[in-house]
């Protein structure tokens, strides 16, 4: 399903998408190949089995290894940005195809499933509301890594400071950094500027728990 949406919100920004077999036995190549990286290792045991056949039969038409392979982040900022942005001008884009260099150290997002059984995909620098001691935490991604036991993954991630009901700030140097399970996530949370915040402000916002104005520093 998510594929299928995908396809449709790529086409309507203007981009052609091509599934591999059509690629045979022609001298087409892509110019891109977009995968979500949350479904690779080292965030999986193993790739999926579909995945790791279009994987393979990409090899096959591309033998020097010269088709990018960039994570799903590239395609969201792209359209985030309104403009397409080069690979590697942030480290989370590109991705080694033949997975080599991906190790559990150098993770940007994972996938979490909710009690709905939806796979729902975090990302470093994302705002999102914990969970601790039963009281929740309003904090933004640092980091990413695979937990030491190799079941799960851990989370570095730093409190923001809440003024009022519907206003946070970074704490700066002072502000403490946490160690959570990803089972501690609850949910995103909406960061806007003051400006965008007060031009929908009313009505639903005033009952929300998931949006938020940004106050900054100083």
């Amino acid at each position: 399903k998510m594929e299928k949406e995908w396809s449709l919100i790529l086409k309507a920004s203007g981009a052609t998408i091509v599934h591999v077999n059509q690629l045979k036995g022609t001298e087409m190549l892509p110019n891109v190949v977009l995968v979500d990286s949350a479904k690779l290792p080292p965030h999986v045991v193993a790739t999926h089995p579909r995945t790791a056949g279009i994987l393979k039969d990409l090899s096959k038409i591309d033998c020097q290894n010269t088709i990018p392979m960039v994570d799903l982040s590239w395609a969201v900022q792209c359209l985030i940005q309104r403009k397409k942005l080069e690979f590697n001008s942030n480290p989370r884009f590109l991705l080694d195809r033949e997975r080599k260099n991906g190790t559990a150290s150098d993770l940007f997002c994972l996938k979490v499933s909710t009690s709905g059984d939806i796979a729902v995909r975090y990302e470093v620098g994302d705002t999102v509301s914990i969970s601790q001691r039963e009281k929740t935490i309003h904090t933004r991604v640092v980091a990413i890594h695979k937990n030491c036991k190799g079941n799960g993954f851990d989370l570095k991630v730093e409190v923001l400071d809440l003024y009022g009901r519907h206003t946070l700030m970074d704490g700066g140097r002072s502000t403490p950094d946490l160690t959570i399970q990803e089972t501690d996530i609850r949910s995103h949370i909406a960061l806007l500027s003051s400006k965008d915040y007060r031009s929908i402000k009313g009505g639903y916002i005033d009952k929300a728990h998931d949006i938020f104005m940004q106050k900054k520093n100083g």
